[in-house]
């Protein structure tokens, strides 16, 4: 892990992961933070395959290259509010608190140096105006939430975070300045400064929320940004409200392009993956992680000046059938998903075969595409052939009819067992797992699901044993028995479309 030197970072009580994902309601207010309430989680329910404790990892990749200066991870917009159907539907809050609990294992499982929290952790201000109450126990959720992390954590203050849309004092944010601190603050990592500013200035008489960093933060940030430029860092801002959408009116944004450290802003609000520039400073507008696919980014700032943006999400289509809700377009395209600003994140596949015609298979800005606009394309684990292995990866469909994980195949594909994800109904359901020997296929196990494209559906698959199991997790699992368990290779595949790969990871079982 990045050493990480602090400065007006608010230390926040650690409880054990185990601690909050077992909690239950998880409205705390009555309760100290090392309270461990005592219910079942979500994500009890749905158990390993078999102890990844007792296997050794044979190929793994995230495709990232080395060398950057530190790993963060950004999360916009979680908007917690348990019980609340009003103005977004009962689908988006129905299942926030089995979602938030599912968010802090991700982001452990992740291993961030830091995860920066960019604004509307939870429902208050802006449209919504709760109880004070409520909101009090909301913030008390909030504190709870962050302490179930295994790294440092920033909140940022969001329009959904103060507790009245139209609030006039900083007063009023005293209850989260007691849990949280500063409004805003900065944290040097390996030569880079993360600035996280506040964005929601009070408005003593207004009618209106005020959008903007206000004077006295501009002041503060300009001596901050001179001296990173004496100490030769480079500074990435976050914050809540995009520059473009202020209505404050000050020197905020010839502050930051004069400077010439700022290398990047990111910020929430707007639910969707969008690029733009206040100046020449791009701002990365991130996709929220209230609606489907519940999306979070990894952010990699490498020496020199680099920053990869990558997409990820969590992986959470049982709720409600959430894969066939997701707001079209709120993601973007490809490159508004994974991209690299001020550079070339582009890798060479390592120990990965490509087989299928017209198939294109490339590697940059954090994943793996692979398209096969007319027909089938494969990309086999370049290692012996083995049987008794798990293989896991996470991916995602992109105008495909089908996509999915190849087992036990031979050389060319041919002879093989396939655990398939498709959104074209028919006897085989949605999920099947089907092996094909001299060109006949048997299918050995279905089930039915709403598959979409722009959800990232994490790919479980066990060979041990004489049997096959095909766990992705939150779904249905599938295993059917494979006598004389042959050996092959393992990967991946898609079919008259394109697949992003985030991760992949080949391990032996003990």
């Amino acid at each position: 892990m990045s050493k990480i030197n602090e400065q007006n970072l608010t230390t926040l009580h650690i409880l054990t992961r185990r601690n909050f994902l077992k909690s239950g309601s998880l409205l705390v207010s009555a309760l100290p933070f090392s309270t461990c309430l005592t219910c079942i989680s979500c994500s009890d329910r749905y158990k390993p395959v078999s102890n990844s404790n007792n296997s050794k990892v044979l190929y793994a990749s995230d495709f990232i290259p080395d060398g950057y200066s530190c790993k963060l991870a950004f999360i916009a917009d979680h908007h917690y509010w348990p019980n609340h159907y009003k103005n977004w539907g009962a689908k988006q809050f129905r299942h926030t608190e089995e979602r938030m609990r599912d968010l802090v294992e991700t982001l452990n499982n992740e291993t961030p140096d830091i995860s920066i929290h960019g604004g509307d952790v939870i429902d208050a201000g802006t449209a919504f105006v709760p109880p004070y109450d409520e909101y009090i126990k909301q913030l008390n959720y909030e504190k709870e939430m962050l302490n179930g992390l295994i790294h440092p954590a920033i909140p940022i203050i969001g329009n959904h975070e103060v507790p009245d849309a139209y609030y006039e004092s900083e007063s009023e944010l005293d209850e989260w300045k007691k849990r949280f601190g500063p409004l805003y603050r900065f944290t040097d990592i390996n030569g880079w400064r993360l600035v996280c500013l506040n964005t929601m200035s009070p408005n003593p008489g207004g009618s209106k929320p005020l959008y903007g960093v206000d004077d006295e933060q501009v002041k503060w940030l300009s001596a901050i940004l001179d001296e990173a430029i004496q100490k030769k860092l480079r500074v990435l801002l976050f914050a809540h409200i995009p520059p473009n959408e202020f209505n404050y009116s000050n020197d905020f944004e010839n502050v930051i392009t004069s400077a010439g450290c700022v290398k990047g802003m990111m910020v929430g609000h707007d639910h969707t993956n969008h690029i733009y520039k206040t100046g020449d400073i791009p701002v990365m507008i991130r996709a929220s992680n209230v609606a489907s696919p519940f999306a979070y980014s990894m952010v990699y700032p490498y020496p020199d000046g680099r920053i990869l943006v990558k997409q990820k999400s969590q992986h959470f289509p049982f709720i409600d059938y959430m894969s066939n809700i997701i707001t079209p377009g709120a993601q973007g395209t490809e490159n508004d998903r994974y991209f690299t600003l001020n550079g070339s994140s582009d890798m060479q596949p390592d120990r990965l075969t490509e087989l299928g015609n017209n198939t294109d298979v490339r590697i940059a800005d954090g994943h793996l595409s692979v398209d096969a606009p007319n027909g089938k394309g494969l990309v086999l684990i370049d290692l012996p052939d083995m049987n008794n292995v798990r293989l896991i990866f996470s991916a995602v469909k992109e105008g495909a009819t089908h996509i999915g994980a190849v087992a036990c195949t031979n050389g060319d594909g041919s002879d093989r067992i396939d655990c398939v994800l498709t959104s074209e109904y028919g006897t085989d359901g949605n999920m099947y797992i089907a092996s094909y020997s001299g060109g006949k296929k048997e299918t050995l196990g279905v089930s039915w699901f709403n598959i979409s494209d722009g959800i990232s559906y994490k790919f479980v698959v066990e060979v041990k044993d004489g049997s096959i199991i095909f766990h992705p997790k939150n779904m249905p699992e599938l295993s059917a028995k494979i006598p004389n368990t042959p050996k092959g290779k393992f990967g991946f595949f898609v079919e008259n479309g394109k697949m992003f790969v985030t991760d992949l990871k080949l391990e032996k079982l003990g």
